[in-house]
């Protein structure tokens, strides 16, 4: 009788322990190298501005306080240069609390790639490069630049 139990436990423990993948489901992420360290947000937010419209696309991406939005008039896959892509770049404390604000550079050239866009499933592929000058924040704790290189997103606007 001991032997039953104790193999009816570990039967049950190897059932529940064991995790279905599910593979179709595509991870959606923003990750870059931002001032040359690994940056990546899982899960971004990705809406439409006006949902009604549906033509300006929002992606928020945040890797504990620190939060970047980049926003662009939907045309698409292609190329985004400045001023078509809007973006910003934040730190909090506790999640409220704005400690620093950054705002695109204009002496780099700033870019968004969508790759590919699926308007039926409202899902995108793309890279990006963005450099971002500091407009609020103490320069003892914050950077005077901050610079997002080899950037790509998948994301599936809500």
């Amino acid at each position: 009788m001991k032997n039953f139990i104790l193999s009816l436990s570990i039967a049950s423990l190897l059932t529940c322990a064991c995790k279905k993948e599910n593979s179709t489901q595509p991870e959606h992420a923003v990750s870059a190298k931002k001032n040359n360290t690994d940056w990546v947000a899982k899960n971004p937010y990705t809406g439409f501005v006006n949902p009604t419209l549906k033509d300006s696309v929002l992606i928020i991406a945040r890797v504990g306080e620190e939060t970047l939005g980049i926003k662009f008039k939907s045309k698409g896959a292609g190329t985004y240069l400045q001023p078509e892509v809007n973006a910003y770049f934040y730190t909090t404390v506790g999640l409220d609390v704005l400690v620093s604000e950054y705002k695109l550079s204009n002496t780099a050239t700033n870019q968004l790639i969508i790759t590919s866009y699926d308007e039926g499933k409202n899902t995108m592929k793309g890279s990006f490069n963005l450099a971002f000058q500091k407009t609020r924040g103490d320069s003892k704790y914050f950077p005077d630049n901050i610079v997002f290189t080899n950037g790509v997103l998948q994301a599936q606007t809500r």
